[in-house]
């Protein structure tokens, strides 16, 4: 353990590399977040200006076999850190400046050659399937070390046996990206490569003139584009982007918790407005779906719903009369109930598939009546009653059907009378 320490303390920007890493993968893992949202993408950097992927697809790792394999790689060429030292066994502030140089030279390298080999190969053999090709993985920065690490030992110098051979140093990189190639057909080729000539690159070139203030301004550019594709990437979809369902969920424990800290400290009750907002809440997280065919079942909705948040639950009221069954040739009653658990969520999915086709048939989708809160209650919000069922007065009589079910329906009114978000429920 104490060995542990010492090695942390003697290589800190190898650590703090490991750690960023590992921090990374257990948030995207645990946040559930596709990599499709960080990867490198070609189409989404090159027409969406989506610089910022560089550094995304990098730390970006989403199997535990692959982060595990590369960060203890990482550390186990650890040494790279001591570049430039008049004596390798000493550590000083001046070898982590260069590695981080190193480290950020690499990823600048790898990205510009993806991008440079995906365009020749899309321009001129037009093969378009890389244009939606996703890379992620710390690997290219890798095979970067890993050449600089034998560069260091000397091109002459002699590797361990290899297959019974010993084969000059600086062949070991190309063979690491052979035996990758063929071990994980899946793994990014072009990316390795890229961090093999970087590194040549690198050690031979561009570390001679690095000096401190040179990358201090090649850094800041750098970082300046990267914020600002940040920032234009989130202009261009304001009106699309979604937060991930974890983050909105601890976002409004937070936001609840502290609100009702806020009241307790200053002694406040509750006012009618704040729980006819509440109660709205409750209101706009439940919608009504009419026109079902007989075909629908409680999958069916749940997988048509599910894609814009979290659903906590579908009821279809049944019918119970056997003629009435016959008759209609349905066993329920062609409407249904769909809560949701956030009612920004429920508004989205009632914007997209209000008069959608569903096995056959134009679903209609609209909140469920409040029939419990009063127009006097919503009164005090200045908010006239219709417009939160997006109907005009004129327009309720083509909603008699939905008062009709609702009505009859206990389970869509025991649904409305909770003003707090209810457990959330096993998925059906």
């Amino acid at each position: 353990m104490i060995y542990l320490f010492q090695q942390i303390a003697y290589f800190p920007l190898s650590f703090t590399l490991l750690s960023i890493n590992t921090i990374i993968f257990f948030i995207l893992s645990f946040g559930k977040v596709p990599s499709e949202f960080v990867s490198y993408n070609y189409d989404k950097i090159v027409k969406e200006y989506q610089i910022w992927r560089a550094v995304t697809s990098t730390f970006a790792h989403f199997s535990i076999i692959h982060i595990l394999f590369n960060m203890g790689s990482m550390w186990s060429m650890r040494t790279v850190e001591l570049l430039g030292q008049e004596k390798p066994t000493i550590h000083t502030f001046h070898s982590v400046v260069e590695y981080f140089k190193i480290t950020v030279l690499l990823i600048l390298f790898c990205f510009l050659f993806i991008t440079l080999v995906y365009f020749c190969l899309i321009k001129f053999l037009k093969w378009e399937n890389y244009r939606q090709v996703n890379i992620v993985g710390y690997s290219g920065v890798l095979f970067g070390i890993m050449t600089i690490e034998t560069l260091q030992q000397g091109i002459s110098s002699t590797s361990s046996s290899m297959f019974g051979l010993n084969l000059p140093a600086i062949i070991r990189p190309f063979m690491a990206l052979i035996l990758t190639s063929l071990l994980l057909p899946q793994a990014s080729f072009v990316g390795h490569l890229g961090g093999i000539i970087g590194a040549f690159i690198i050690y031979y070139g561009i570390l001679v003139w690095m000096i401190d203030i040179v990358f201090i301004v090649l850094f800041s550019i750098l970082v300046v584009i990267v914020l600002g594709s940040v920032a234009f990437t989130t202009w261009r979809n304001r009106n699309s982007i979604t937060i991930p369902p974890v983050i909105k969920r601890y976002w409004e424990k937070i936001s609840s918790a502290f609100s009702r800290s806020r009241n307790t400290i200053r002694g406040d009750t509750p006012s009618t407005a704040s729980v006819t907002l509440s109660a709205l809440n409750s209101y706009r997280r439940v919608l009504y779906v009419g026109n079902l065919a007989p075909q629908v079942t409680k999958d069916v909705l749940f997988n048509l719903f599910v894609p814009f948040g979290e659903v906590l639950d579908v009821t279809i009221p049944s019918i119970t009369n056997q003629s009435e069954e016959t008759l209609t040739g349905s066993k329920h009653k062609g409407y249904a109930f769909v809560e949701f658990e956030l009612p920004e969520d429920a508004t989205e999915a009632l914007e997209n598939l209000n008069n959608s086709e569903l096995c056959g048939r134009i679903i209609t989708v609209n909140y469920s009546k409040a029939s419990n809160l009063s127009k006097e209650a919503f009164s005090d919000l200045n908010v006239p009653l219709w417009s939160l069922n997006q109907q005009k007065p004129s327009d309720e009589s083509s909603s008699a059907q939905q008062e009709e079910a609702e009505s009859s329906s206990p389970e869509a009114n025991s649904s409305l009378e909770q003003h707090e978000p209810t457990p959330k429920k096993t998925k059906l």
